[in-house]
């Protein structure tokens, strides 16, 4: 009996140990997510960093919604400290064209050596979190990106490598969902659960960025680039085809077939400008 109620929770008392909490959520936009696989890719092969920009939703989502580059680069996995000077000059342009969102953390990539923290990383999240210990760290990988899968993580230290006072408790709704997604072995190496933890992430998008994506991800997304007036011309010449034939049930198809294309060029037009302007 004395050894049954050794057993966890059959007689023990429970040990109050604290974990991590992950029950947060990074939401990321479209424009912030595109602009930071862009800058990734442009440093290749050496490290690039910038910040994120964004608010604090509520106690459970952290929504970044543009981000812009900073021009430190770095080799090996670590890059350069943060151009303070730089830094202001860009928050304080930004808010001359009506700019609100907060710094809400910052990103840099790791080319081909996928998603994690070095030493020198945690110590630049570790400044971060000390302004505001919500701020998170995005890492992504451009060149295993490149392979058809985005691959993107977001990260925050764990209280045992922050070594700062204690703050308020943990909440009492916590969840595992950050956790869901399969680690990478070399983020397990480099000190994943113990010395930083991975944090769920999810994507977002607006009604203009719903429809530009999905105008993209067609098969005629060339027609989006060079307009829709090869289409309307051949539906034009089917209705007169239509008419001399006496096929009037055809001409009826064209011609809604012919509205449709001009509303769709129209719509082509506007987004062609937000894209290319």
């Amino acid at each position: 009996m004395d050894q049954l109620m050794n057993f966890p929770g059959m007689g023990m008392p429970k040990q109050n140990t604290k974990q991590t909490d992950s029950s947060e959520t990074v939401v990321i936009s479209t424009i912030a997510l595109i602009k930071m696989v862009k800058h990734a890719q442009r440093g290749i092969p050496v490290e690039v960093m910038g910040l994120c920009l964004g608010s604090f939703i509520d106690q459970y989502t952290i929504y970044i919604t543009d981000v812009f580059a900073m021009p430190q680069i770095g080799q090996s996995d670590s890059v350069e400290s943060i151009d303070e000077e730089y830094q202001a000059e860009m928050l304080n342009q930004l808010e001359k064209v009506r700019v609100t969102e907060k710094v809400v953390g910052w990103f840099h990539s790791h080319p081909g050596y996928h998603c994690w923290l070095s030493g020198v990383d945690q110590k630049m999240q570790q400044t971060f979190e000390q302004l505001n210990p919500r701020c998170v760290a995005i890492v992504v990988d451009p060149v295993n990106s490149a392979n058809g899968r985005i691959e993107l993580e977001a990260f925050r230290l764990t209280e045992n490598k922050l070594s700062l006072s204690a703050g308020p408790d943990s909440r009492i709704a916590t969840s595992q969902v950050g956790y869901l997604r399969k680690k990478d072995p070399s983020s397990v190496l480099h000190g994943m659960g113990s010395q930083f933890y991975q944090m769920n992430i999810q994507f977002c998008q607006n009604g203009a960025e719903n429809t530009i994506t999905n105008k993209i991800s067609t098969k005629k997304w060339p027609e989006l680039i060079g307009g829709t007036t090869v289409n309307i011309i051949d539906n034009m010449d089917k209705i007169l085809d239509g008419i001399r034939n006496n096929d009037l049930i055809g001409v009826e198809e064209e011609a809604e077939n012919l509205l449709d294309e001009t509303v769709q060029g129209d719509l082509d037009l506007v987004l062609r400008g937000m894209m290319f302007s």
